[in-house]
């Protein structure tokens, strides 16, 4: 769990308290426990399960994808997303994925993912404004950041088949 999960859920007396020693733990623990817990693509599976619908195979595989992706832009070059919290992070990630496939839905007269902002909102407890700003950072990256078979269905199905 993250940290303002488990501080969410404990009684107003002990929040401090918890801040503190998961501090102290991850100093004690050094860089490398510091760099693995912000990576994002730790809670995209976690998320999308507690969504209201299930969420398609190839829709989280995409989403871990773009997670991946967008940590070896950030490393290439500041793209804006490396100073924010990996739960707020993954949110985007999630709706700026949710917005990909339903617009390649609809281009193909298929059936929607019935997902809002204010469901990603719930489940992630990032506000909505914060997932549409961000998000416009990341669709000016789409080319970067989609996968190859995500974008191009065609190409996938002909990759299944060989």
């Amino acid at each position: 769990r993250i940290l303002r999960e488990i501080v969410s859920a404990t009684p107003k007396s002990m929040k401090t308290k918890i801040q503190q020693a998961f501090s102290k733990i991850t100093k004690y623990l050094g860089p490398s426990y510091q760099r693995r817990i912000k990576h994002t693509g730790d809670h995209i599976s976690r998320f999308c399960s507690n969504l209201p619908i299930e969420m398609p195979k190839d829709v989280v595989r995409c989403a871990r994808s773009v997670a991946e992706n967008l940590e070896k832009l950030e490393a290439e070059r500041d793209v804006g997303m490396s100073s924010r919290q990996p739960a707020t992070v993954t949110a985007t990630i999630i709706w700026f994925v949710v917005s990909a496939y339903n617009l390649k839905q609809s281009a193909a007269g298929a059936p929607l993912l019935n997902v809002t902002v204010a469901d990603i909102e719930h489940v992630t407890d990032v506000s909505q404004s914060t997932i549409r700003s961000l998000e416009k950072v990341l669709g000016k990256e789409a080319d970067s950041l989609l996968p190859e078979w995500f974008i191009a269905p065609s190409a996938a199905a002909q990759a299944g088949e060989t």
